[in-house]
């Protein structure tokens, strides 16, 4: 058991990295939107910041992220009661 933990223990945390990659891509393009609207003087839809955290909200596949996002989202502390290794 212990050789699996350690392996789901790198394939999570590789999911959590690659999520905060694409959760950061997906800021630069808003914050390049806004920039390009202020720099260009120009008027044009800017997507919804809401939207872009509820897409990724999303993607979670562990509890763990979703208390981590609420905790952050809301000061609340959520209890965890999930187990040390989730399978998904």
């Amino acid at each position: 058991m212990s050789t699996l933990g350690k392996t789901q223990f790198q394939d999570v945390s590789r999911q959590h990295i690659e999520q905060v990659i694409k959760s950061l891509n997906k800021f630069e393009e808003y914050c390049s939107c806004i920039t390009g609207l202020i720099i260009n003087s120009a008027t044009g839809e800017i997507p919804s910041i809401k939207e872009i955290i509820g897409n990724l909200k999303e993607t979670y596949v562990t509890n763990q992220q979703r208390i981590t996002h609420e905790t952050i989202s809301k000061g609340v502390s959520a209890a965890d009661s999930s187990p040390p290794i989730e399978l998904f």
